[in-house]
């Protein structure tokens, strides 16, 4: 298939065997370790895959490419191309899996089929981002937790206030407390600290902050993953918080989606009041 539109071309060098990695990518059950929570199909070519995130975030698509532990291919239907009337698009994600020296291999990934017109801005800049987190834990899986499954704490809310406000809310006293001033002034590398509602502190080192996403490990609870985004959207916009753990006692992961559920329910508690009362 030849790609259409624009494309994204990441890769990441990741210590694990060309069949460790086939299987993150090609099965239900390895998806959902770094992926999507829910998957189904997958597996073979020709065969469908539903990646969901729950929360209405559900994508579709199909295996149309199986070069097993070399290279794969998911392509979703057509769609009309809004910058060329009458012409469709055709979005792929192809993955390409090269075995270089000390066990290693390197995982390419090349999502194509953005229409080139200015509509299609976000979704793009959103989607490079979201791969390159998604890589990160992809990685992370394969080298600290290969054939544990994951916990994923997910929590998505409406909001409508002025992103770096939100960002102070999520990361202040009614959020995550650990800072009053939102993202401004942390770099990636930086060692925040987190605190639940109990009053236990939960060590967060930074892997990458920008203006909508942040995104790092928590080696306390045995080496998970959290990652912040502020999604596409102009007065109106979702935001999610995303948590993955991996082996922790059942009552932890309780106890971590109830503090999770609360920061996200806090975030936007004057908004939902306003909405109500209006």
């Amino acid at each position: 298939m030849t790609p259409t539109g624009r494309t994204i071309e990441l890769e990441v060098t990741v210590l694990a065997t060309p069949a460790e990695i086939w299987n993150a990518l090609s099965t239900a059950e390895g998806l959902t370790r770094w992926f999507p929570p829910m998957a189904e199909g997958g597996g073979s070519a020709g065969s469908d895959l539903l990646l969901s995130w729950g929360h209405g975030i559900d994508w579709r698509t199909q295996i149309t490419a199986w070069e097993e532990n070399r290279r794969l291919q998911w392509s979703d239907p057509p769609k009309n191309d809004s910058a060329n009337p009458g012409e469709t698009i055709q979005m792929a994600v192809d993955w390409y899996i090269e075995t270089i020296t000390g066990g290693r291999c390197v995982i390419r990934l090349v999502h194509s089929g953005f229409a080139v017109d200015a509509d299609w801005n976000d979704q793009y800049s959103a989607n490079k981002e979201g791969w390159t987190y998604f890589l990160f834990n992809l990685r992370y899986y394969l080298e600290h937790h290969l054939g544990t499954p994951r916990e994923s704490i997910n929590q998505r809310r409406r909001a409508s206030i002025p992103r770096p406000q939100l960002w102070t809310k999520l990361l202040g006293d009614g959020g995550l407390r650990a800072t009053h001033s939102g993202t401004k002034g942390i770099r990636a590398g930086d060692r925040l600290a987190f605190t639940m509602s109990d009053g236990r502190s939960i060590p967060f080192l930074v892997g990458r902050v920008e203006s909508a996403i942040l995104w790092g490990t928590v080696e306390s609870l045995n080496n998970g993953l959290l990652m912040i985004e502020l999604e596409p959207g102009s007065d109106d916009y979702y935001f999610g918080i995303y948590l993955s753990v991996y082996g922790l006692p059942r009552r932890d992961v309780d106890s971590l989606r109830a503090w999770i559920t609360t920061v996200a329910d806090n975030a936007v508690a004057a908004e939902a009041a306003a909405r109500t009362s209006a």
